[in-house]
């Protein structure tokens, strides 16, 4: 699991890297993620950004993971403030954020 986890994790930052969109990440490599979030339901066989982002709890210490996702929803609701021709449900949905 650690390597598909890391793996994943190099496409993720080849994407920043390169000026890409992260938000719309998807990867044939698929993550076992049943062992991370039972409760997930999984749309098709491919890992997304919200995936990768629950991932990141098996790497960090409890205190760091809250940080990073603290951050992340910082910044997406910086990015709903600036969204005008879709919204912000729209763009979790196609990161892979499940409903609630």
């Amino acid at each position: 699991m650690l390597k598909q986890i890391l793996f994943n994790l190099t496409l993720a930052r080849n994407i920043c890297a390169h000026n890409d969109k992260l938000y719309t990440f998807r990867s044939r490599f698929f993550i076992s993620f049943s062992h991370i979030d039972n409760t997930y339901v999984m749309k098709d066989k491919s890992t997304n950004f919200y995936m990768l982002m629950k991932c990141m709890s098996t790497l960090l210490d409890n205190k760091k993971y809250s940080q990073f996702e603290k951050e992340i929803f910082r910044e997406m609701h910086k990015l709903s403030k600036k969204l005008k021709s879709i919204n912000i449900k729209q763009i979790k949905e196609i990161m892979g954020f499940p409903n609630e």
